[in-house]
């Protein structure tokens, strides 16, 4: 919790609580050179930790709340940035009518027109004469429920009750899958398995390889990837896949701990032994009609 907003919600009591302090201080008696101190004067201050630390945890513990957007704002704002969105999202607000203030595009804007709790580090800026778009200066939090205010009588003419338009904003919680597109046989030998990771949100490439791993008679194999981050779409290639004279099992295994999700999955694929003839993968594809 900032130490302003701190400061302005414990003033009183920290004022009431000053002066109770002075009163036991005044009338508790210490020995000298000793910091000993009467066991029935050390209990009101016991009352006092008991009383105090409850009433600051609960404070900083308070929660962002879903907000009941007025919809008479509609007047002023055309357009903003609401409901589950990517980690890596900006915040924009569309206006309505033209600002009553002026205004250069891109550059940062100097005021402060959003606030966030909890509290978002960013700079604002106008993308076109009515929008304005506020980008974080790192990501923000996964599956976490912002509370935006925007002051909207800053930058417009407005009614004391519009000066403030407060909106939420939830944040993608992450998550992925794993698809495996089948074998397919490269020559008499060697095949290859590919694939496919989704994530839920935008990830590293680095993150999602650490996501899968692969073996085959406890030796590990090597993934290849083709990454998409922007579309969260993640292929990968397994090449050289040996088969011997026996059938095989290769094992497709993954786990979640590289996003910090408690997820873990596998999956047995069978190799086919040399000379076996085995259907490897069936897939339905449904054509356009015409």
């Amino acid at each position: 919790m900032p130490a302003s907003a701190i400061n302005n919600y414990f003033q009183p009591a920290l004022k009431k609580i000053f002066i109770i302090f002075q009163s036991l201080k005044q009338h508790t008696h210490f020995k000298k050179n000793s910091c000993y101190m009467e066991a029935h004067h050390r209990r009101p201050l016991r009352w006092l930790a008991v009383f105090v630390l409850p009433l600051l945890l609960t404070a900083c513990k308070s929660k962002p709340k879903l907000v009941d957007v007025d919809p008479s704002f509609s007047k002023y704002i055309e357009a903003y940035t609401s409901g589950v969105i990517s980690k890596k999202n900006t915040i924009r607000i569309q206006l309505a009518v033209d600002a009553t203030v002026t205004h250069t595009l891109n550059e940062t804007i100097q005021g402060k027109l959003f606030d966030f709790s909890p509290s978002v580090e960013g700079k604002a800026y106008w993308v076109d004469a009515r929008t304005i778009e506020f980008k974080p200066d790192k990501d923000l939090t996964p599956d976490q429920l912002y509370e935006a205010s925007f002051s909207l009588g800053k930058i417009l003419h407005v009614p004391d009750a519009f000066k403030t338009f407060r909106f939420n904003v939830q944040v993608i919680k992450p998550s992925f899958a794993v698809e495996d597109f089948g074998l397919r046989s490269n020559n008499k030998t060697t095949m290859t398995l590919t694939g496919q990771v989704t994530t839920a949100d935008v990830e590293t490439s680095a993150a999602v390889e650490k996501l899968l791993s692969a073996s085959l008679s406890n030796t590990n194999l090597t993934i290849s990837w083709q990454h998409n981050e922007a579309n969260r779409i993640h292929n990968f290639t397994i090449s050289n896949i040996q088969r011997s004279n026996a059938a095989g099992t290769l094992q497709l295994s993954w786990t979640g701990q590289p996003l910090g999700l408690d997820i873990t999955g596998s999956k047995e694929v069978s190799v086919p032994a040399i000379g076996d003839f085995t259907v490897l993968n069936i897939r339905a594809v449904q054509e356009q009609e015409q």
